[in-house]
């Protein structure tokens, strides 16, 4: 089985173009910033669909503190709520700003991950 659905989303500061691939071992959502400044890609998998694994939030440089990561992130999370997923789940380095980031939004730690000094960051949708 395979699906693909693609869709324009007017959200506050940006048009997001959204992507959703369904398939036999879940979605996958890829949402991008209608100019390429920004991106964030989500995971639903088949045996796991109350979480949303989210990956890869990117925002340009010249872009960055302006918002654009902080939309892309409330709109993957929405996504996950509008589906019935109850959590939220991530990978981090363990020593970066980007943990940081994701636990002034909620995110805690879940735990180590296989990849060296990384870790789970878990949320409660």
């Amino acid at each position: 089985m395979f699906i693909f659905c693609f869709n324009i989303i007017n959200y506050d500061r940006m048009n997001l173009i959204q992507h959703i691939n369904k398939s036999d071992w879940g979605t996958s959502i890829y949402f991008m910033e209608e100019n390429g400044d920004a991106y964030g890609r989500a995971y639903i998998y088949s045996d796991a669909p109350k979480t949303i694994y989210l990956e890869g939030l990117s925002v340009i440089e010249s872009k960055r503190n302006k918002g654009f990561g902080t939309e892309i992130q409330e709109v993957r999370e929405n996504y996950g709520r509008s589906v019935g997923c109850k959590y939220s789940m991530l990978v981090v380095k363990s020593d970066s700003w980007m943990r940081k980031w994701y636990e002034r939004r909620g995110y805690k730690n879940y735990g180590p991950h296989d990849l060296e000094n990384h870790i789970w960051m878990k949320k409660k949708l």
